[in-house]
């Protein structure tokens, strides 16, 4: 008899701290353009992301964190300014709360 294998668990994070990682990720992005002077767009934030993305899939995951994303600005309003002011999608999910 073989013996059995345990997997620990990993606290798993919730669905509002995977939200607020995703914005980190895309503040750091737009951080990261501004320095270099290139526009805020979409394309471009999902280029310089880390690990890079594609622009379709930055579309989709605000889409999928719609709800969370807008609960995130209005619960931290200090947060994520750079891309509050820079990101268009973000700022039409910032005028909804």
């Amino acid at each position: 008899k073989q013996p059995e294998l345990k997997l620990e668990r990993k606290p798993s994070l919730s669905k509002l701290e995977k939200t607020k990682i995703l914005l980190d990720r895309y503040e750091l992005a737009v951080k990261k353009l501004i320095e270099d002077k290139q526009p805020v767009l979409g394309k471009n934030i999902a280029k310089v992301c880390t690990p890079e993305i594609s622009a379709p899939a930055l579309t989709d995951s605000i889409n999928k964190h719609k709800d969370r994303i807008a609960e995130c600005l209005k619960s931290y309003p200090e947060n994520w300014q750079n891309l509050r002011n820079n990101y268009l999608p973000i700022q039409k999910l910032n005028y909804l709360t």
